[in-house]
């Protein structure tokens, strides 16, 4: 999994990005597969949700 985040200072822009790759190799996962990527999904909205919240807060 790769996470990045940028601040341009010039523009006073944040640029947020997580980028994973997985496969499902267990039986299990492969049953289980459209269940991870709701989860997976649901994790990407708290992700972005709680860096907004980090950003909005006061230093």
């Amino acid at each position: 999994m790769r996470r990045l985040v940028e601040h341009h200072e010039h523009h006073g822009e944040v640029a947020y990005g997580i980028f994973a790759v997985s496969r499902p190799n267990h039986v299990l996962a492969r049953l289980g597969y459209p269940y991870a990527r709701r989860v997976q999904g649901r994790f990407a909205r708290d992700s972005m949700r709680a860096m907004r919240s980090a950003l909005a807060s006061p230093p």
